[in-house]
């Protein structure tokens, strides 16, 4: 009975030793998670600060220029819509080039029946 007894004691004392150092990592890992919230929060709260420091800088920049922010958000549907229009004229273009080539192609054809014709 009592090398049973001195057994379970040494196995309660080995983890209650373990439960400790378990404890010790915990807390250790619980810092350092703690600290690496806070370096974030700082490094969040410092991008949302130049966040509104930009926004501030559009706002003055826009009206140094006397252009509004709907105003520019207009400017730049107008500009979608210009690339969208040349891209089409552009595609047009293409497409007269080709025609003109096929034109040319064919007078070519049409000179030589004609030379033959005449020959």
């Amino acid at each position: 009975y009592a090398q049973r007894e001195d057994k379970l004691t040494e196995e309660l004392r080995r983890l209650k030793d373990q439960l400790a150092s378990d404890a010790a990592r915990t807390q250790v890992n619980k810092e350092a998670d703690t600290a690496e919230i806070d370096r974030l929060q700082q490094l969040l709260h410092k991008a949302l600060l130049g966040n509104g420091e930009l926004m501030k800088q559009v706002e003055v920049l826009s009206q140094r220029a006397g252009v509004s922010a709907s105003h520019f958000e207009e400017m730049q549907r107008e500009l979608a819509s210009l690339r969208i229009a040349n891209a089409s004229a552009n595609t047009e273009i293409a497409r007269f080039c080709a025609l003109v080539s096929n034109l040319e192609n064919d007078k070519k054809l049409l000179e030589k029946d004609l030379a033959r014709m005449l020959a």
